[in-house]
């Protein structure tokens, strides 16, 4: 448990180093702002199966769908918050 929070650590502290503009002026993408965020709020969790331009981005909608339902206000830096922990799992 400890190595895996650690290493959870040392991942974001690299994110955070190499893209330090992704924590201090955190924004969603084009796609997630227009398109991705908007089906989130107006159609909840039936979204996820939604193709994107013929392509089912489900991890990108599951990661949209838990911040928006963490923190609407802060839905740019959640999405990246989770998006570490996904790789460093």
């Amino acid at each position: 448990m400890l190595r895996g929070i650690l290493f959870f650590g040392l991942v974001l502290a690299m994110v955070a180093l190499r893209r330090p503009n992704h924590f201090n002026y955190a924004a969603p993408w084009i796609e997630d702002g227009s398109i991705v965020l908007g089906q989130t709020l107006s159609l909840g969790w039936s979204s996820i199966i939604l193709p994107l331009q013929g392509y089912l981005i489900i991890p990108a909608r599951f990661v949209s769908l838990l911040a928006v339902w963490i923190s609407f206000e802060h839905y740019a830096i959640v999405s990246i918050l989770i998006a570490c922990v996904v790789n460093a799992a």
